[in-house]
C-alpha cells in the first residue's frame, strides 16, 4: 500500500514522499531496494542514493538484498548507514568545530545520557544549555546518543547549512589556484592538510599527513610542499608513501593549492560555480585510457 506524506512542508518546494504501509514479511526491504537501484541505473546524472535504517541487522540485510538484485556485488550508487553512523559522518564529525572544537567527537555514549545533570520532580534533567557543548559530550568527547539528533541540527544551523549544500558541488579531484583558495574555503570550510611543519597554509589551522592517519574529512584542502607541486607537473614523485596517507583521508573531495595550473593532461580546467561566484579550476580526469 503506497500513500502520499501528509507531513506539513513549510518550505516552497513540494515535497515528493512515498510512505509505504505493509505487513511483516511482504517484501518491504527488498522493494525499497529495488526501487533505489532503479533510480541510479536510470539516471543519467551522477545520482547517488542514501539509505538509512536503525539497525546494523537492518544495513547488513539492505546490502544483502542491493547485491542480489545487483549482481551479485554492492552498489557503489547506494550508501547503506544506520540513523546514527549518518548523523555522526555527515553533520558532527564534518562540521563540529562551530560547537564542539575541532576533532573532539569520537562516537557515541549509549550509557551516560546525563553527565551533568540535576534531579527535578523525581526525573534527571540535562542542565546544559541548548547549543553548549557541555549538553552534548560525556566523557572522553563520546556524544550522548539521545542528544545526537538535537546537536546535528544546531550545526546545521550553525554552519549555514553546509551539511546540504556540499552535497551541490561535483566530488573529485581538483587544483585550485592560491588566488581562489579564499573563496573555495570561505565556502565549503575543508580540513586543511599539508606535508609538515614547514608547508605554509595561509594561516589557516592545518594538520601534518603523519598526524591525520586514521582520520577521515568530507573535503580535504592541501598546502603541498617542493616535491609535490614538481609531481604535479609531471616529475616523478619520490616515496610517494609519505603522500598517501593526506591525500587518502577526504570522502567526497580533494582540492590541492598551486600557483597557476600546470600543463598536465590528467587534469580538465573547467569553471566551478561557488556561491555567487566562479573559479577556474582544474579537475581530475585521468588517462585517457582509464
Amino acid at each position: 500500500m503506497i500513500k502520499k506524506s501528509s507531513i506539513q512542508n513549510t518550505s516552497k518546494k513540494p515535497y515528493n514522499n512515498v510512505v509505504r504501509l505493509c505487513a511483516a514479511g511482504s517484501g518491504k526491504t527488498y522493494g525499497i531496494c529495488q526501487d533505489s537501484l532503479s533510480l541510479v541505473t536510470s539516471s543519467a546524472q551522477r545520482k547517488r542514493i542514501l539509505m538509512i535504517t536503525f539497525t546494523n541487522n537492518g544495513v547488513a540485510t539492505i546490502n544483502k538484498y542491493i547485491a542480489i538484485q545487483n549482481q551479485g556485488l554492492p552498489s557503489n550508487k547506494v550508501v547503506v548507514c544506520t540513523w546514527f553512523q549518518f548523523l555522526l559522518t555527515e553533520f558532527i564529525r564534518p562540521y563540529q568545530f562551530f560547537i564542539l572544537g575541532i576533532n573532539k567527537a569520537r562516537s557515541f555514549d549509549f550509557e551516560n545520557h546525563y553527565p551533568k545533570y540535576k534531579t527535578v520532580r523525581g526525573k534527571r534533567v540535562n542542565m546544559a544549555a541548548s547549543g553548549n557543548k557541555d549538553r552534548y559530550l560525556s566523557g572522553h568527547y563520546y556524544v550522548m546518543s539521545n542528544h545526537a539528533s538535537e546537536l546535528a541540527v544546531h550545526l546545521n544551523e550553525k554552519s549555514g547549512g553546509l551539511p546540504i549544500k556540499v552535497r551541490n558541488i561535483e566530488d573529485g579531484v581538483f587544483l585550485i589556484k592560491t588566488t581562489d583558495v579564499h573563496i573555495y574555503y570561505n565556502h565549503y570550510l575543508p580540513t586543511v592538510l599539508k606535508y609538515d611543519k614547514n608547508t605554509q597554509t595561509e594561516g589557516w589551522h592545518s594538520y601534518n599527513f603523519g598526524v591525520c592517519k586514521g582520520m577521515t574529512f568530507d573535503r580535504v584542502l592541501v598546502f603541498p610542499n617542493g616535491p609535490l607541486k614538481k609531481f604535479l607537473q609531471g616529475k616523478k614523485l619520490r616515496a610517494p608513501e609519505k603522500y598517501y596517507v593526506g591525500v587518502t583521508r577526504p570522502r567526497h573531495s580533494l582540492a590541492i593549492v598551486v600557483d597557476s595550473f600546470p600543463n598536465n593532461p590528467l587534469f580538465q580546467q573547467i569553471n566551478l560555480t561557488i556561491g555567487a561566484e566562479s573559479i577556474e579550476v582544474m579537475r581530475f580526469i585521468g588517462s585517457e585510457k582509464a
